[in-house]
């Protein structure tokens, strides 16, 4: 698939498109260039929408939006009636089935491309296993197949539970390069239980500026609630882009040659955490992302690696998606001839920051059930509870996302 055949699409880690800006193989006229930024700019409310149902929890967080939106997506492919209006307003789906479909296909191509022409590595992949009874729409196996490349394979579900998930656990823990080992058990499938469907997202990238192992050490990281842990902190000094006020600091650090960066949120002294994430908004978030400049800073940031199970039921139906997950009212016809609704919907990330780069992985796995300015110095130190986001700083799409509450958990 050529770049060519939509503007630049996205999603997940968070920022917003530049306006006036045009991706560089996008379609001219004014409608590709409304449409790229219409799925941009939805892509992100619903990235940062998601991340606030999850900022209700305490803990750290790890999360992909990126990889579940390309999984809402593909349920989305066999939606009809009132469930494709649901799973469309929920996930911003504002564009023609066919011109959102190509722009996710455009989006993951050019991601994929762009990382391997550095040093890194980003790679998706999308598995669908059905039993025998139940066969896509043409339309839904051509959306899969053309947009998605995803590997379809039959298994049976009730006759050989171990197999079918030996199976998908198999391909799940390959694409994410081990991170992700087991996303179902045998338990888990039923003589009803009619197709799996996921999404992987691996990611391998060394900072531009790598951290020092030398100036690491164990210093206190000061917690939300009152009292400290002894964490790994990380030390470098350099220019990057920065923005600072009285309620927070803002870090960019990039990665090697591949247009993503990773931002640091860090709210200040005597704010809170939660009070920036009350705040986030796509306009807010655009607002400091033009406020950065490159400035010379010293950075203090923890080593941490976060690793978290999501059941997404509980968060998507709180957002809007009410009759994927009914039973009786589900209307996924292109899915499975007969009446299926989804029953599970989960999201599995695991994610590591260390002196050299990030290692991260994704993998969001549904399952349809038949019914029945420059200071001299600055100082950023990370060592209370802070935000992050993973983002292609060309075009704006959130990769992954999350916050630091307790470095050593």
């Amino acid at each position: 698939m050529t770049f060519q055949r939509f503007l630049w699409a996205v999603v997940f880690a968070a920022i917003l498109y530049q306006p006036g800006s045009t991706a560089p193989g996008a379609e001219p006229g004014d409608r590709a260039d409304h449409s790229a930024q219409q799925l941009i700019r939805g892509n992100n409310e619903f990235a940062l929408e998601f991340y606030k149902q999850l900022a209700r929890q305490d803990g750290n967080i790890a999360i992909s939006p990126l990889s579940v939106s390309i999984a809402t997506a593909m349920v989305y492919a066999g939606a009809a009636a009132k469930t494709a209006t649901e799973i469309a307003t929920t996930a911003h789906f504002e564009l023609p089935w066919e011109v959102l479909h190509n722009g996710f296909a455009a989006l993951v191509d050019d991601l994929e491309a762009r990382a391997g022409k550095g040093k890194a590595t980003l790679l998706f992949a999308n598995g669908v296993w059905l039993d025998s009874q139940c066969v896509p729409s043409s339309q839904c196996r051509m959306i899969l197949s053309k947009f998605y490349r995803a590997s379809v394979e039959k298994v049976d579900f009730e006759g050989d539970p171990a197999g079918a998930s030996k199976r998908i656990n198999s391909f799940i823990s390959q694409q994410t390069h081990g991170k992700i080992p087991s996303v179902v058990a045998p338990e888990m499938f039923t003589e009803y239980t009619s197709a799996v469907l996921a999404n992987s997202v691996y990611f391998l990238a060394r900072w531009q500026d790598t951290f020092s192992p030398r100036r690491t050490g164990k210093e206190p990281f000061h917690l939300s609630g009152g009292g400290t842990v002894s964490a790994q902190m990380m030390h470098r000094s350099g220019f990057v882009r920065y923005f600072g006020d009285d309620s927070l600091q803002i870090v960019e650090l990039p990665y090697q040659r591949m247009g993503l960066s990773m931002l640091v949120l860090l709210p200040s002294p005597d704010h809170n955490l939660p009070d920036l994430e009350a705040q986030l908004t796509p306009a807010v978030l655009s607002g400091w992302l033009e406020a950065l400049a490159n400035t010379e800073v010293n950075i203090a940031l923890p080593r941490f690696q976060v690793s978290r199970h999501i059941n997404l039921v509980p968060v998507l139906q709180s957002m809007g998606i009410q009759r994927a997950f009914d039973a009786l009212n589900a209307e996924l016809p292109g899915w499975c001839a007969g009446s299926v609704f989804v029953n599970r919907a989960e999201h599995d990330v695991w994610l590591e920051v260390t002196e050299g780069g990030t290692e991260a992985a994704a993998s969001t796995t549904v399952h349809l059930t038949k019914s029945i300015a420059i200071a001299p110095e600055i100082s950023f130190r990370a060592d209370r509870p802070f935000m992050y986001l993973i983002r292609d700083t060309d075009r704006g799409t959130i990769l992954f996302m999350g916050r630091v509450v307790d470095p050593t958990k």
